[in-house]
């Protein structure tokens, strides 16, 4: 069958009250309302959109606050990332939190998250090497999952549920 490779985002993400989805965005602009998501990996990268309503969030990891990030832009849905890399090799856990500050030009305070990325395990899909690849079926509800190192192979028909990103057309080596 025609799989596709999807690049592992992580595990979950957990949201708190006062949380609203808005076209392929999370969005909320209540101080105090947070998100957690967890991963594993080396690195993480926070994806959305620059907008001039935007507000500033406060950002934690494990438990530790490594600052603020503001979402502002002056011309509305530019592309934002931010993003942290190298970390120890482990599950970790990003808190985003919104606060009730603004860069003084905003006209709100909207926090926004699109999706959420281990970039030490993904970006361009990788080169297969089918001889020495490590498959490992997972239980899913797709007919056919495959975890790799880099990420997962599923049956094309499912790749792309619930948003994520896929790509059908991959390298491989180690077949004729």
């Amino acid at each position: 069958g025609l799989l596709a490779w999807s690049r592992r985002t992580g595990k979950s993400i957990a949201f708190s009250k006062h949380w609203k989805k808005a076209g392929n965005l999370w969005v909320s602009k209540d101080e105090g309302a947070a998100l957690t998501f967890e991963f594993e990996g080396n690195g993480v990268r926070w994806v959305g959109k620059r907008y001039d309503d935007a507000g500033i969030a406060r950002v934690f990891l494990d438990g530790r606050e490594l600052g603020e990030v503001d979402q502002f832009g002056p011309r509305r849905d530019e592309p934002f990332e931010w993003m942290v890399g190298g970390l120890a090799e482990g599950r970790h856990v990003l808190k985003i939190a919104v606060t009730d500050q603004k860069n003084p030009a905003s006209k709100g305070r909207f926090i926004n998250v699109s999706r959420f990325e281990a970039p030490g395990l993904g970006g361009d899909p990788p080169v297969l090497d089918l001889k020495s690849l490590d498959w490992k079926l997972v239980e899913s509800p797709a007919m056919v999952e495959v975890e790799t190192p880099a990420g997962r192979l599923r049956d094309f028909a499912t790749a792309g549920e619930g948003g994520a990103e896929a790509v059908s057309w991959l390298f491989v080596e180690g077949v004729k």
